[in-house]
């Protein structure tokens, strides 16, 4: 059943899904280091042709704190089989790819919303079923995604005429929103390096800041290029997190925070083949007289299927 908590801690406690899936996406380069000669070819390169499937599977476990409130918790699995085909290409790169959630199977436990969904089950079996009302309308519908030259997702559309109302519309927003769609699968379409050439051993930094319903959420990354075997480059990746939880920038303090990761880059097609990421955000604040704190632990998952 949908409960009716506080408005922030509701919109945190439906964030978690959404942080899990910020962790797998690259973000935009802020910077990169001098490439010597000799290099490996890490471009997107769009083709037409059949779609390419994919897994997905997103872990994660939040606790948060108010004062002496008591500890809320909120975990979440979500596993999904999604298809990708490219249907245009521009002169000079980019183009236009439809997304397709063939099945999704999800479980969440938190302050608005317990239950489970599969989408694998007969739609008779959604009786009554508040996620199921959620996350069906997403099942088999084809999302519009307009991929720029280098890789980024500029826009997605597709997704306005499958939200539903209400309270029910605002956890699809945090699940299946334009940002969601983005920051779970724009590791498809790029490494984030720029320009998009590396020689095994050269390392570079990607950073990105935004809104979410915790505060201003940072990440930085180090990725490093480590080896290249049958047209596969793996990419190691490292960084950390961070966070502004008040009004008040500089009275968050950041515990504890990690990311550590591998990619896969099929260097021929120019499409990821997998990627792997775990995660730990550990942070407190005080900016009205009650400590919060959050402390968030992921693991999220992509991989081309066989």
């Amino acid at each position: 059943m949908l409960k009716r908590p506080g408005k922030r801690i509701g919109l945190l406690m439906t964030s978690v899904l959404g942080a899990g899936m910020l962790l797998l996406a690259v973000p935009a380069p802020a910077q990169t280091r001098a490439a010597p000669q000799g290099v490996v070819d890490l471009s997107p390169k769009l083709a037409t042709g059949d779609p390419v499937r994919f897994d997905c599977r997103v872990e994660s476990d939040m606790r948060f704190t108010i004062g002496g409130l008591g500890e809320q918790v909120t975990r979440a699995d979500k596993d999904a089989r999604i298809s990708v085909k490219v249907v245009e290409t521009l002169p000079g790169g980019g183009g236009v790819v439809e997304l397709t959630h063939d099945a999704i199977q999800i479980e969440i436990e938190n302050a608005l919303i317990t239950g489970s969904f599969d989408s694998t089950q007969p739609v008779s079996a959604d009786t009554g079923n508040d996620l199921a009302a959620i996350v069906r309308p997403m099942v088999g519908k084809k999302l519009t995604l307009h991929i720029d030259p280098d890789g980024t997702i500029r826009s997605v559309s597709g997704i306005d005429a499958m939200a539903p109302a209400g309270m029910a519309g605002a956890i699809f927003e945090q699940l299946f929103g334009e940002q969601a769609i983005r920051n779970m699968y724009q590791p498809l379409f790029s490494v984030g390096k720029n320009p998009p050439t590396a020689e095994i051993g050269e390392s570079w930094q990607t950073t990105r800041a935004e809104n979410t319903s915790m505060g201003m959420l940072a990440t930085t990354c180090d990725l490093k290029l480590v080896e290249v075997k049958q047209d596969v480059a793996r990419i190691d990746i490292s960084g950390e997190l961070g966070v502004e939880l008040g009004t008040d920038p500089g009275m968050t303090k950041v515990h504890d925070t990690k990311i550590k990761g591998v990619c896969e880059w099929d260097t021929r097609a120019g499409m990821m083949r997998s990627i792997d990421t775990e995660s730990l955000l550990h942070a407190e604040s005080n900016t009205t007289g009650l400590t919060v704190s959050v402390k968030v632990e992921s693991r999220s998952e992509l991989k081309r299927a066989e």
